[in-house]
């Protein structure tokens, strides 16, 4: 595909969306001008595959591969919907507080069932029941695969279902997440007790767009992150834009530093799903969703985490610096990703030589294009 049939596809799917989003009949000939090839490769790389069935559907054409990425994402759905119900209730019973998170809530929102694509399901449970919350995934037949993360354990169960229960929804090990965790470990004084439950939580609609938001920055201003992002905030503004408490908002975006950050997603959302021009500046902070895919890319996280770093200092020293950082971690990092050296420090130098020779084994490309990158930074 190339760059000029890439762009003209995107338009195309973002038109197609637009028009299923809205409401509004779905133009036959603005369907039928793409070619489907590569309309399924752009939409599964965005996770919007389903919505593009959908709207593909609305137009009359019908493509076999379409109509099983909507029928596996519906599928998908009903799953996760079934199961995190069966949690629910155990964990409504063993008296742990939680709510569903993202894309759990979010997909409520859209035209149909089953168009937000997922592949795992967050649930923000009592961090100081993590161990209890662990006998309810397990007696429901899950495997646990990471425990005891500082932000959230991870359950997986016939290789189809995935669950992050969190005890915390950011990490303060992240300088950008630093803010983000000190508004959200207070988050238990916002939760809202669904009818006729005690322990099974929903936030305020406000309180949901500022998650969604934060959450999205973090992705932001690691590896990027995709149109299903802007499309999330337009669908929820859609229905809920109207009866926002908009000087809470005001408030609360100012302590989470996000008062420019929701402008951009508002506007450049609105304009995107309703087909208005963009400007020179709008275009170029789309592609940066555009090419970011669904969950981000490498460049844009490599890119992004040099420039926090090294802070517009090109010298290099500064280089050194961070470089050094990369090999010899310390810290909130160490004690997350490699919690055993954490706990026996002694055997760091191990750590120190095995990490390096592990990415170059698997990751040599990735690691040539940091150091690249590196090598060329200009403040």
């Amino acid at each position: 595909m190339t760059i000029e049939e890439y762009i003209r596809t995107v338009d195309g799917m973002i038109e197609l969306i637009s028009y299923t989003v809205n409401g509004e009949p779905v133009r036959k000939e603005s369907a039928e001008k793409l070619d489907l090839d590569s309309l399924l490769t752009v939409s599964v790389s965005q996770s919007l595959s389903a919505i593009t069935a959908y709207a593909l559907e609305k137009a009359g054409i019908t493509d076999p591969r379409f109509k099983e990425k909507k029928s596996k994402a519906k599928r998908a759905s009903v799953l996760f919907d079934m199961t995190r119900r069966q949690i629910s209730d155990q964990l409504e019973q063993r008296g742990i507080w939680h709510l569903p998170l993202k894309g759990a809530v979010i997909k409520d929102f859209y035209p149909a069932y089953g168009l937000r694509e997922m592949s795992d399901n967050d649930i923000l449970c009592d961090g100081e029941r993590m161990a209890d919350v662990r006998e309810v995934m397990e007696g429901l037949g899950f495997s646990c695969e990471e425990y005891g993360h500082p932000v959230r354990d991870v359950y997986y169960r016939d290789s189809l279902l995935s669950f992050e229960m969190h005890r915390r929804l950011f990490s303060s090990e992240w300088e950008i997440q630093k803010d983000f965790s000190d508004y959200y470990d207070r988050i238990k004084d916002k939760l809202i007790r669904d009818d006729g439950k005690k322990y099974t939580c929903h936030l305020s609609d406000e309180d949901f767009y500022l998650f969604i938001l934060s959450h999205e920055y973090k992705h932001y201003q690691y590896g990027g992150t995709g149109l299903r992002s802007l499309l999330d905030i337009y669908v929820f503004l859609q229905k809920k834009g109207a009866s926002l408490d908009e000087k809470y908002l005001r408030e609360e975006l100012e302590k989470l530093c996000l008062t420019e950050f929701e402008q951009l997603n508002r506007s450049l959302s609105q304009k995107l799903f309703t087909r208005q021009k963009l400007s020179e500046e709008e275009q170029g902070q789309l592609n940066y969703f555009i090419n970011s895919g669904t969950y981000g890319n490498v460049s844009y996280l490599l890119i992004n985490q040099a420039d926090r770093a090294l802070k517009e200092d090109d010298t290099r020293s500064a280089k050194l610096r961070y470089l050094r950082k990369r090999v010899f971690i310390s810290g909130d990092y160490l004690e997350a990703n490699y919690p055993f050296f954490y706990r026996h420090k002694y055997l760091l130098p191990a750590l120190y030589i095995y990490r390096p020779i592990k990415g170059l084994v698997k990751h040599p490309k990735a690691i040539a294009r940091e150091l690249r990158g590196i090598r060329k930074y200009k403040k």
